[in-house]
């Protein structure tokens, strides 16, 4: 009972939120001489990739552009076969109004157009498993109907906007992909292999989150609350999203038990769970009706009565960062431009600190996700360190040349830091690992330290970005010398003389005994307290009046 109360707890909390709709599909990278992708469980968005070498010792391409809403990225260069594409700790982006929290990866093959989908089923494939491993762990799981061609295309792909007639077997996919990351990120590791996953604690965990996903998104839940008369029907995208927050709620729920449980699921919390499935007709209501900007009451019938004149529902407009800034932020930041107030071009991490989604806000101020995002990407747009465009490249005129498998990276410390450090530390100008040598940043990437794990840099790229760390690391403070003579004067000369500096006084005569003073005082004399240097500077002015 208690359990259910937790499930029904979080879920009337998540009842009362509005969150930001998602968005299409992820459209086409034919126009681009660069290798393309898309981020999807359901779309990320704000997220940065890199591409690494099949050995994991070389950043072939450092960073892509930024995912838009339909998880969209592209980088400069065509891939290389054998390569990895993964997302890049600290900047894995946002999810259904969250912060992402898994490290999406695919392993580049050589029969991929350029085009390639990032999923956490492609997660699998990177991590070694073969498609014949994965399909099978979905079918053990109850995932059936996924084929091994299924496991590298888009599950998102047509779905988001549709409205009308739907097939379970239309969700299949989606529904694998959201039972894989769910049960990935409840494990904590996004580095899974196949006996992991095929164990008998990891196959309880993807077979219970594969029930989650079947419960919350299908068409029997889709049709409880369409209504094809209505005059702005239901999305199938309401009911993904609201899906998503439904298992990011078990997921969080999961995590707690087993922290008190030493690492053991508790299974019957998670058959609670499902049978706390229905709560997800107003999770929907709610997505539905933040998609259309009115407000519902919790509990209600979820679609809105038609009027009689219909008024067809207008595009979104686009959520401006810059405006988003400019009123929010610009009376404390600016973005760019000289002066005292705290720069945030390029440090996009100092704002989903502040305005993480559903959160009190900063300085009184609450933004939408969308709002967020978009201004994240705006500050991230205005920087010093080397960019790549915000939209595909033009074609090309001519043939492009062959992927560099081993490009020549210049050593500079100073970009890397940009590139690899900022969004978790802050600009070089005010970081806060100021005076790091090169073994304890290797040391923490080794050690996972903040999720650093995934970053792959040179001993000598290392080297540089510590270089650039003791440039910027304040001078150290001059220490300001200890005046042994005014220390006499302010502790001692009222009772005690000392040699011909001074020669009144009723106590003991002072000079040339400096050890005998600092022992008096250790001893604490007249309840006097001094530091290490003030007694010695005591002593040696002793010393030196004999």
């Amino acid at each position: 009972m208690r359990n259910m109360k937790s499930i029904f707890g979080l879920i009337t909390l998540l009842v009362l939120m509005s969150l930001a709709g998602c968005g299409g599909s992820g459209g086409s990278g034919a126009d681009s001489p660069g290798g393309s992708g898309t981020a999807v469980d359901p779309y990320i968005a704000g997220a940065v990739f890199q591409e690494v070498s099949a050995d994991g010792q070389t950043v072939l391409q450092r960073q892509s552009t930024i995912t838009n809403s339909q998880g969209r990225f592209v980088f400069t260069k065509p891939f290389t076969p054998g390569s990895l594409v993964v997302m890049k700790p600290g900047s894995t982006g946002m999810h259904v109004g969250e912060p992402f929290q898994g490290i999406l990866k695919r392993k580049v093959e050589t029969d991929d157009n350029g085009e390639l989908v990032v999923s956490p089923l492609t997660t699998l494939l990177a991590n070694g498993m073969s498609k014949a491993d994965v399909v099978s762990l979905l079918g053990d799981a109850g995932l059936t109907g996924i084929s091994e061609a299924d496991l590298t295309t888009d599950p998102m792909a047509g779905l988001a906007g549709q409205t009308g007639t739907l097939s379970d077997e239309s969700l299949y996919l989606l529904r694998a992909s959201m039972a894989v990351n769910t049960t990935l990120d409840i494990l904590g590791n996004y580095d899974a292999d196949y006996s992991t996953l095929s164990s008998s604690g990891g196959a309880l965990l993807l077979k219970s989150m594969a029930a989650v996903a079947q419960e919350t998104l299908s068409k029997t839940v889709y049709e409880a609350v369409f209504d094809p008369d209505a005059t702005a029907p239901l999305q199938l995208g309401d009911v993904i999203n609201a899906s998503v927050e439904f298992s990011r709620a078990v997921v969080k729920q999961i995590k707690t038990e087993m922290a008190h449980n030493n690492g053991v699921p508790n299974i019957a919390m998670i058959d609670d769970a499902v049978l706390a499935a229905p709560a997800i007709h107003d999770m929907v209501s709610i997505h539905y009706h933040g998609r259309l900007g009115s407000a519902p009451t919790a509990g209600t019938d979820p679609v809105p009565v038609p009027t009689p004149d219909p008024i067809p529902t207008p595009d979104p407009v686009p959520v401006d960062g810059q405006a988003v800034f400019s009123d929010n932020c610009s009376s404390c930041h600016n973005v760019g431009t000289s002066g005292n107030m705290m720069d945030l071009s390029g440090d996009s991490a100092k704002i989903i600190g502040r305005f993480q989604p559903n959160s009190a806000g900063h300085m009184g101020k609450t933004l939408t996700a969308d709002e967020i995002q978009s201004m994240m990407m705006y500050v991230d747009s205005i920087t010093t360190s080397p960019t790549l465009p915000t939209s595909p490249p033009e074609p090309p005129t001519s043939t492009p040349e062959p992927p560099v498998t081993d490009p020549s990276t210049p050593v500079d410390g100073v970009s890397l830091y940009a590139v690899e450090c900022i969004s978790c530390h802050g600009k070089l100008a005010n970081t806060n690992i100021v005076n790091r040598d090169a073994a304890s940043i290797e040391t923490a990437i080794a050690g996972n330290a903040g999720g650093m794990g995934g970053i792959v840099l040179s001993y000598e790229q290392v080297q540089a970005i510590a270089d650039a760390l003791l440039v910027a690391a304040p001078e150290p403070p001059v220490p300001t010398p200890v005046d042994g003579q005014a220390l006499y004067d302010d502790n001692c000369s009222s009772c005690h003389r000392l040699g011909g500096y001074d020669v009144n006084g009723s106590a003991p005569q002072l000079g040339g005994l400096g050890n005998m003073v600092i022992s008096k005082v250790e001893g604490g004399h007249k309840g006097i307290s001094m530091t290490a240097d003030e007694l010695n500077a005591l002593a040696d002015w002793a010393d030196a009046n004999p």
